[in-house]
């Protein structure tokens, strides 16, 4: 198993560690955009504290990475930033960036679930083959060396603190699968699950295909308190104005994946001509990964118990 050991500042991680409830998902930022190609969703990538501290103090397990203009990865993750408002994240992207930062500079953003914040005592020294050039971070394997060494007191820092002995090894601790088969299983919070459908759809609304990201939006099917979850299966990318008929009933998705509009929007608002050039026609945009499709269950659902005929 790969493991990432990422640098960050101790203003992140002290208004993370700090959180009550604690968060279950927080951004690891680039603030330069960049790219993110070191781990298998599902790896774990550990919270190394810059100088002079220079200590390993949590651990996260890495979901996805993409890139949003600055604007909406505050929206998408607020406080999960590491940052109390908007004006303090830009800021901090301000400080790294060369070029002023602005609602529409892209920041590329690592997603990692299920964080843990060690307590100052366990604080784990970095590696011996650690260089203290290194910017960002650097990769290490679980089963040899430096990095099975590091691995072996992190997981049993997880495994303490949860109360389970390593032979138990609960996924609910330490994911037991990694790839595609972890994204499948996994069931996000509320960031994970705007990154996830905005990924998978394309970056493009189901209904139009419209691809101007800040105007799209992550739409559950089963809303959460009727039931629903957030795994993507449950949810549509849908433009602001089709998410907002989607949730009021006047616009549907048969599970055979066809658009219906409902008759309200003409009797209530006499106009709607524009919608209704959408009824009958099929979704224009499905994941790739059919297993991420809207589920037809609730989709059936929703035409049932939401849906104004």
């Amino acid at each position: 198993m790969k493991l990432y050991l990422g640098v960050t500042d101790r203003h992140w991680y002290n208004h993370l560690a700090a959180q009550n409830p604690p968060v279950s998902e927080v951004n690891f930022w680039k603030p330069g955009g960049g790219g993110f190609a070191a781990l298998d969703p599902g790896c774990p990538f550990v919270f190394k504290l810059k100088a002079p501290v220079n200590k390993i103090a949590g651990v996260g397990f890495f979901h996805s990475y993409t890139r949003l203009p600055l604007r909406l990865a505050w929206e998408t993750f607020t406080i999960q930033n590491g940052r109390d408002t908007y004006e303090q994240f830009n800021d901090a992207i301000s400080k790294y960036n060369k070029h002023a930062a602005s609602a529409l500079t892209e920041v590329g953003c690592v997603l990692l679930e299920s964080p843990v914040f060690f307590d100052e005592p366990d604080w784990i020294d970095v590696p011996p083959d650690w260089s203290d050039n290194i910017v960002s971070g650097k990769g290490y394997d679980t089963h040899i060396g430096e990095g099975a060494i590091l691995w072996k007191r992190i997981e049993a820092l997880l495994l303490a603190e949860h109360g389970k002995t390593s032979a138990q090894r609960p996924s609910a601790v330490i994911p037991s699968v990694f790839g595609k088969e972890y994204l499948r299983k996994s069931r996000p919070g509320q960031a994970g699950f705007r990154i996830g459908l905005t990924e998978a759809y394309q970056r493009r609304c189901a209904i139009t295909g419209e691809n101007i990201l800040p105007v799209l939006q992550a739409a559950h099917i089963q809303p959460v308190h009727k039931e629903g979850t957030n795994d993507l299966t449950n949810g549509l990318l849908l433009r602001s104005d089709m998410h907002t008929l989607y949730d009021d009933g006047l616009i549907g998705i048969t599970p055979d994946y066809e658009i219906r509009i409902s008759e309200r929007i003409r009797e209530e608002y006499v106009n709607g001509k524009i919608y209704y050039n959408w009824d009958g026609k099929r979704l224009s945009t499905l994941p790739k990964d059919e297993h991420l499709w809207p589920h037809r269950e609730r989709l059936e659902w929703h035409m049932g118990n939401v849906f104004e005929r």
